[in-house]
């Protein structure tokens, strides 16, 4: 570890100490190293950069974008500038800004590897795989001994539905850093959707022993125990990813369906509930109308009413999701043993006859 200590340093000093503490995950004090190299010598634009990357990571993206086009504006030959402001537009889902970006740093550097894994990233997200998988490529010819072009080609061949491929690009992208995280991740994807569901609960495993943090190793390792019949295991995995991220909506959904499977409709239904009051604007319809009709199956008859009463598209969108499910009142009465009140069972389409 590089010494801390020192009555004075140079801004290079600043910037070299700020890079330290930014990859040990100390951003508070990467940020204030990076404000003292720039407030030493405010013409140094990797300073800006490197700042940019601490912004990027505490979510403060305007600040970032500002960050990188001063550091732009002071050297426009520095290819980072622009390869570090294309990952701020994919956090702010301004994809073509991104493409752009890339494209920029490219021109400048027609060798620069990372920026093609970078485009292959954005052109992922835009459903454009094709071109993601030429940039992978173009990515692993520059450079055959990094591992990200890897990776995220075999993120590209999961999302073609060749999950085969993926599997030997992970394989390759392990082989060049056996502590990608996210190599074992989508090879646990790819193994899931061939049906190795074993397979996919090892390498998420292996995902989760490299980075503890990784949400979605804890989901997929869940969708697995759900597709073997393994509802605990499902649930106490949600149970995980919530506790890192207790706003990954994916859990709360993947566990209030496994407490379904369970017989456990109280807990599912708090967890649709949990989801609907985080995100009340965000929360797909399925989530409201599943809400609901766990709902009736509690006799929870005061919020079904309120529910359906406010808000009349709602109620005939549910009407039909519950038509879907039980074709008729009778038959959910006859599946659940639930007798529904007559206002209710009118707003769900009435009795017959």
């Amino acid at each position: 570890m590089r010494s801390r200590s020192g009555w004075f340093m140079s801004a290079d000093g600043y910037i070299n100490r700020g890079i330290e503490f930014a990859r040990e995950g100390e951003l508070e004090r990467a940020l204030t190293d990076f404000n003292k190299a720039i407030a030493i010598n405010s013409k140094r634009a990797n300073a800006y950069v490197n700042r940019a990357v601490v912004y990027r990571k505490m979510g403060e993206f305007e600040k970032a974008a500002q960050d990188c086009a001063k550091a732009i504006e002071i050297d426009p030959t520095l290819p980072e500038a622009y390869r570090n402001l294309s990952a701020v537009y994919v956090d702010m889902g301004a994809f073509e800004k991104a493409v752009e970006q890339c494209g920029k740093a490219i021109e400048i550097d027609p060798d620069f590897s990372h920026a093609y894994v970078n485009r292959a990233v954005v052109y992922r997200k835009m459903g454009e795989f094709e071109k993601a998988a030429q940039d992978c490529a173009k990515a692993i010819e520059i450079d055959p001994t990094l591992a990200l072009p890897y990776q995220n080609l075999a993120a590209v061949y999961i999302e073609m539905g060749a999950p085969e491929r993926a599997v030997e690009q992970c394989g390759k992208a392990i082989e060049i850093d056996p502590t990608l995280a996210l190599a074992y991740q989508n090879r646990a994807v790819a193994y899931y959707k061939m049906g190795a569901f074993e397979k996919a609960i090892e390498q998420c495993g292996k995902a989760i022993e490299i980075d503890p943090t990784l949400v979605m190793a804890y989901q997929n390792r869940a969708n697995a125990y759900f597709r073997m019949g393994e509802f605990e295991k499902t649930i106490e995995e949600c149970g995980k990813a919530i506790e890192i991220d207790p706003g990954f909506s994916k859990a709360y959904i993947a566990r209030a369906v496994a407490y379904v499977e369970k017989g456990m409709p109280e807990k599912a239904e708090a967890d649709m509930t949990a989801l609907i009051e985080m995100k009340p604007n965000e929360a797909p319809m399925p989530i409201y109308c599943g809400r609901i009709l766990l709902r009736l199956e509690l006799q929870k008859w005061d919020e079904v009413k309120s529910e359906l009463a406010e808000d009349e598209n709602r109620r005939l969108i549910v009407a039909a999701f519950f038509k879907n499910h039980y074709e008729n009142v009778e038959a959910f009465e006859k599946e659940t043993g639930v007798t529904l009140p007559a206002e209710i069972a009118e707003m769900l389409g009435g009795r017959a006859g």
